[in-house]
């Protein structure tokens, strides 16, 4: 930028050749958070999928050229020259693989880098909390995802709540407010039933999403003379997933549903799946960079999570959505029930999910927030 000051260069830091959800947020918040008083780029260790798609996003992208993913000496001193090299004075760490690395770089090896962990996973703490007091002391703050991971994290890490700032993973509320086409048309183009009421999930094709517990929920509302239709979009990306993909449809066969459970593709655009459902359902617990539910609860569709930490907290227990017991097909089926029978508890639903996700998780409050956190650390 030609406004930019070369003290208040930032970047982005992940190792490896990932690209999943938590890349892809991290570059989507990367672009939302251009100002005129910093650059902000990207640095990978491999020319890989995550540098092509920051170049496709004008980020200027780093090659660490030190293609390790576990931690040593001297990729570390690769890291500190790339800082160096390009005067980056602030290092955001997007994967928990990371923190050995950069910590050891700050702690030992650059002092007056200022180093944010900006968390957008789990981070699984197994050992002595002394450990990780010392680990996650040098971060000069912190960005966690949710309430109960930062209570969590601020008591196995004894980390100074001063630093620790909460901030919901986010989303573009105005995207899902442009217009787009009717149920009727995305349906038609989908080849779904019009007239019928749709359930519908995202996600590969894998034991973890738990579409077989779905199916047999609409078995279940077919036997209670509720005729209502699943669709799961997703695809197999593996050997094993196709293993599970075969399951599913056998299982349609067993329970007499094949001609109401629809499998496809995952969609151009993610609004097009909440556009051509009724109901969205979350049957597992996701990781704080799994947006589902915002997007649903952003389109204006409605959401029955199960009950798990997260959920329940994305929900506000219930309060902006159902959620229903884990395991439990009779409470499930009983609250997509309730929904389709009680129309003002949808439309409620409805609105102040929408309202809270605009409110509480949209991009434009995210950025003024770590914008301050820049401009406090930066001293801009």
């Amino acid at each position: 930028m030609s406004n930019s000051k070369p003290e208040n260069r930032i970047a982005f830091y992940t190792s490896g050749e990932c690209y999943g959800g938590l890349e892809k947020n991290a570059l989507h918040f990367i672009q939302w958070l251009k100002n005129e008083a910093y650059d902000i780029s990207l640095i990978t260790d491999t020319e890989s999928e995550i540098a092509i798609a920051g170049r496709t996003r004008n980020i200027p992208v780093h090659i660490l050229t030190y293609p390790e993913n576990y931690f040593s000496i001297k990729k570390t001193r690769w890291l500190k020259r790339v800082i160096l090299r390009e005067n980056i004075s602030m290092l955001f760490i997007i994967r928990p693989r990371d923190i050995l690395t950069t910590v050891f770089l700050k702690a030992f090896l650059y002092r007056k880098l200022r180093l944010v962990l900006f968390q957008q996973s789990v981070i699984r703490l197994e050992k002595s909390p002394f450990v990780y007091t010392l680990l996650f002391r040098p971060f000069d703050a912190w960005i966690s995802p949710s309430k109960a991971i930062q209570d969590r994290m601020l008591k196995k890490t004894r980390y100074n709540p001063a630093r620790m700032l909460m901030i919901p993973p986010c989303i573009d509320t105005e995207h899902f407010n442009e217009e787009r086409l009717s149920k009727k048309e995305i349906r038609r183009s989908l080849n779904l039933p019009e007239e019928k009421i749709i359930v519908g999930t995202l996600g590969q094709h894998d034991t973890k999403r738990k579409h077989d517990f779905l199916i047999r929920a609409v078995q279940l509302l077919k036997r209670n003379n509720y005729h209502i239709d699943l669709l799961i979009m997703g695809r197999s990306t593996d050997e094993i997933e196709e293993e599970y993909f075969e399951f599913l449809n056998e299982l349609c066969r067993e329970c007499a549903v094949v001609e109401q459970v629809h499998f496809r593709p995952y969609p151009e655009k993610i609004t097009d799946f909440f556009s051509a459902v009724d109901i969205f359902v979350m049957n597992w617990d996701p990781e704080p960079y799994d947006l589902f539910i915002p997007k649903a609860m952003a389109s204006g569709v409605n959401v029955i999570a199960r009950y798990s930490e997260s959920n329940a907290e994305l929900l506000d227990e219930g309060r902006y959505g159902l959620l229903y017991k884990p395991g439990d097909l009779q409470d499930l089926s009983a609250k997509i029930i309730h929904l389709i029978t009680q129309p003002m508890l949808s439309d409620h639903l409805k609105e102040v999910a929408k309202e809270r996700v605009t409110q509480y998780m949209d991009r434009k409050i995210a950025c003024e927030r770590v914008q301050e956190l820049i401009k406090k650390l930066l001293e801009i």
